[in-house]
């Protein structure tokens, strides 16, 4: 039988409680039982049959949606949207501690809980997680599509890309299609296809010594580290004029890198995607120059002095994608009667921070306020930002308000129609409705994406905040 189709009936078996043949199979065969720790019988239909073996495939896209957390248990269920989807805590079961409801307080994640029972990558993965304002039970999550509803297209996708690399199919699309110089884009090539002469390269192919890296002499020397986990890369990716912190993202493989920049919002500045690849390129092509040069015994160069080479080639770049651009818009004030209010979110390593700017039509700034995020994920970050500026917007008397925010997806989220809100990503669905909930309170508004350029205020408030 078809795969995916069984995988419908094994998703109408979750979540249509209330359908008729949900009814049917659960007086027939579930009996109140949990799904997944049925065991085929011989009396069972071929059919059931079928829908019990497409399970352990289907478990793999399935994930608990959390509502009050009171029906999902921390030791046994998927819960938490990613790779691991049930993170093992670092606690003793013994606590008594066995329901996500126990982390929830006030319909908010209790923050210092969640740490102090999971690591740190973990517990900032559930703290992303968005929990709605009102009491909502538990359900399921469908994660290979963003809304979290299942449809056999994605679980077809899912089943054709169990048996193949789907992360090697895009990375290579992705550095084929980018307009880079050749000379990059074929170091690019040596990085993802691993055929870079590192040292841990070497020993898997050969017996040598001295696997570490040249520069740590800490961790074995593969490209990944050598470029973005060492400390001399993460002090050159910082300290040249993009100031990307690497230890910000919890990646560990160029596969997972390429996931994480190839959102807008993760890269500096948000830039081009092109002119990211082409800049990380620089700087490989750097790194790789200097490793080489310590190997055959030549004098280090300064890290101030690559740094400045870097940021010169970076200007190059720049200088030559300013003939094909428009020059940056200046930041114009609201109109009379009306308040513009610019918001922006800084994830850092262990926190996030979030700014709202409100000037008049004068452009003076009436008020300025921050506050903490949990999320680590841009686009549910950016939604808070402008919820959060609604919220004091609100609380401040503003009746004709303009929200503006750098983040395009954020803008266009916030701009759905209430029938639409089920289509969007599952973990910014509850914001858009809260955000939706919030604009009753003004007369008019109107949101709007603004380039970084004219968001500087909003954006350097949230630098510095965090």
């Amino acid at each position: 039988m078809n795969k995916a189709f069984l995988m419908k009936w094994a998703w109408k078996v979750l979540t249509n409680d209330d359908s008729l043949w949900r009814q049917l199979m659960n007086n027939k065969y579930i009996n109140n039982s949990n799904f997944f720790d049925l065991e085929r019988k011989l009396s069972d239909t071929t059919l059931w049959k079928a829908i019990l073996n497409i399970r352990d495939k289907f478990q793999k896209g399935i994930c608990r949606r959390i509502g009050n957390g009171k029906a999902t248990s921390i030791w046994f269920d998927p819960w938490v949207p990613g790779d691991n989807t049930q993170p093992m805590p670092c606690v003793e079961a013994s606590e008594g501690v066995s329901l996500v409801s126990n982390f929830i307080i006030n319909k908010q994640w209790n923050e210092d809980m969640v740490r102090k029972w999971f690591a740190r990558d973990d517990a900032k993965r559930i703290l992303n997680i968005s929990l709605p304002d009102s009491t909502t039970n538990d359900s399921w999550l469908w994660l290979p599509e963003p809304n979290g509803e299942f449809s056999v297209k994605s679980a077809c996708r899912m089943l054709s890309t169990q048996n193949q690399d789907v992360h090697s199919d895009r990375k290579w699309r992705i550095l084929w299609g980018a307009s880079i110089h050749n000379l990059l884009k074929f170091l690019w090539w040596r990085i993802l296809s691993n055929s870079l002469p590192t040292k841990g390269k070497i020993g898997s192919l050969f017996p040598i010594t001295d696997k570490n890296c040249l520069f740590c002499s800490s961790y074995i020397e593969s490209s990944f580290h050598l470029f973005w986990d060492c400390i001399v890369a993460r002090s050159i990716w910082f300290g040249c004029s993009w100031c990307v912190r690497t230890s910000v993202p919890s990646i560990s493989n160029w596969e997972e890198w390429t996931d994480w920049f190839i959102v807008s919002a993760n890269r500096p500045h948000v830039m081009d995607l092109n002119c990211f690849l082409g800049g990380a390129g620089i700087i490989f092509e750097s790194i790789w120059k200097e490793r080489n040069s310590l190997l055959h015994g030549k004098q280090p160069i300064p890290l101030k002095v690559q740094v400045e080479y870097i940021n010169s080639r970076f200007h190059e770049m720049d200088t030559i994608k300013e003939s094909t651009n428009p020059p940056n818009i200046e930041w114009n004030p609201p109109p009379v009667g009306w308040i513009a209010c610019n918001s922006d979110i800084a994830i850092g390593q262990f926190q996030a921070t979030g700014a709202a700017v409100f000037r008049d039509t004068t452009g003076s700034i009436l008020r300025v306020t921050t506050f903490r995020s949990n999320h680590c994920d841009p686009l549910p970050g950016e939604i808070s930002a402008i919820i959060e500026g609604a919220a004091e917007a609100a609380k401040f008397g503003y009746r004709n308000v303009i929200f503006q925010s750098d983040s395009l997806n954020a803008v266009s989220a916030l701009k759905s129609n209430t029938s639409d809100i089920q289509k969007l990503h599952f973990n910014i669905q509850e914001k858009v409705k809260k955000f939706i909930e919030l604009s009753a309170e003004f007369n008019i508004h109107e949101i709007i994406w603004t380039p970084r350029s004219c968001n500087g205020v909003a954006h350097s408030v949230a630098q510095w905040a965090n």
